[in-house]
């Protein structure tokens, strides 16, 4: 009887072991099968999948059943986003409202955030979107010019942005100065380095530069001088300060550094049949012209940040080699108003033996930007010159007296 008994449990036993084991199976093959449909991305296996799994909040939600989803998982967040959108677009705008802030409860990242931000613009709520936005921006990374231009079509005061849109992230307000001169608003760039500047550091040195460069193009020389001596402030520039922190007008004037081509640096010009070089243990500049240059070439520039008025001596040093005396290599001021206007030009470089010269020249009325030319010009009746000048480390400009008396008065 015993044994009989025991025998009985044992075939019993082995029978639920098989059912389990099959029943295991067949939910490993349903489930297998079912993520198989769902990977396959299209709308009628995504619908398969949810009634062979109907436990699954992503299936659920994927097959549009979003209320199923977040009942199964409260914390699937781009379903809660989903029924926003969905109420939003019948105009349910309370109901949208309250899906978007428990997305935003269950998940802190940027989507949500992103979403209640737009959906407050799109309401006109602004202190609400301010709020939003700003908490989005915290989450934020990669390129983040969306916001940037969200944030432009609440408002155009890049202090208002800046006061409540941005967090204090240093490097979300860099790209917020990126942003606005991508966009050509130099105005409000020049607004918001002047927010940023504090906190800003050596990452910043690309987009300071390129601001700098944008304002000397538009003839703002004050302002790009206040951005270039900021660089220098912080030890990113190995310069002198320019005026009016400093006492320098010119750049690099010894030529300690190899000229960068940025700011108010020297631009060595690389043209066709013109070679330029800093040597660097002499503290000179060479440039050599192969005759095949064009007629009409510029071949070194540098912009200068001036007093408003009065007379300038701008002061060189040289020697050519094989130039002929009609060279046709000058210096030239020009005055970067609109229009420019050529203040001086010098008589043709041409000396074997080193020579100090300089050339002078007026500012007859406010200006904030000079640039310092060397030019090249076939003298008519000559051929292309060829040959070398070499500068040596005696750039200087400086106010006469006269200049000083103006500035004083």
């Amino acid at each position: 009887m015993y044994y009989r008994r025991m025998r009985t449990l044992g075939l019993l036993s082995r029978l639920v072991l098989c059912l389990v084991l099959a029943s295991a199976a067949y939910w490993s093959f349903r489930l297998a099968w079912a993520d198989y449909l769902f990977r396959t991305n299209r709308p009628e296996n995504i619908q398969r999948a949810a009634e062979l799994v109907p436990f699954s909040a992503l299936y659920q939600a994927r097959a549009g059943n979003l209320k199923r989803a977040v009942e199964l998982n409260p914390y699937l967040s781009s379903a809660w986003l989903e029924l926003a959108f969905r109420a939003e677009a019948a105009t349910n705008y309370e109901e949208a409202e309250g899906y978007l802030l428990r997305a935003a409860a269950v998940d802190q990242q940027f989507e949500p955030r992103w979403a209640l931000a737009n959906f407050y613009f799109r309401r006109g709520k602004s202190e609400d979107f301010w709020r939003w936005i700003r908490l989005a921006a915290e989450r934020s990374y990669g390129d983040r010019s969306a916001i940037y231009r969200l944030c432009s079509q609440m408002s155009e005061s890049p202090e208002e942005i800046l006061a409540k849109g941005l967090p204090s992230d240093a490097a979300v307000r860099s790209g917020y100065l990126e942003y606005l001169l991508k966009q050509e608003q130099l105005d409000a760039a020049v607004v918001v380095f002047s927010e940023i500047l504090q906190q800003a550091s050596q990452v910043d040195l690309g987009v300071f530069l390129n601001l700098c460069e944008r304002l000397l193009k538009a003839g703002r020389g004050v302002e790009g001088a206040t951005v270039w001596n900021a660089m220098i402030e912080r030890g990113w520039l190995p310069y002198d300060l320019l005026y009016p922190k400093g006492s320098r007008w010119i750049t690099n004037g010894r030529l300690e550094v190899e000229p960068s081509g940025k700011g108010f640096d020297w631009r060595l010009m690389w043209r066709a049949g013109v070679h330029s070089v800093w040597l660097g243990p002499l503290h000179q500049l060479l440039i050599e012209l192969s005759g095949k240059q064009m007629e009409q070439t510029d071949l070194l520039r540098q912009y200068v940040a001036a007093l408003p008025a009065g007379d300038y001596l701008f002061r060189y040093r040289y020697r050519t080699e094989g130039l002929p005396k009609r060279s046709g290599v000058r210096w030239q001021i020009w005055s970067l108003a609109q229009p420019a206007n050529q203040l001086a030009c010098s008589e043709e470089l041409s000396s074997a033996e080193w020579k100090a010269e300089e050339l002078r020249f007026r500012l007859k009325r406010s200006e904030s930007l000079v640039e310092v030319v060397l030019f090249y010009q076939r003298s008519p009746g000559t051929s292309r010159a060829a040959g070398r000048l070499r500068f040596e480390a005696a750039f200087d400009l400086q106010p006469v007296q006269p200049a000083v008396a103006v500035q004083r008065q």
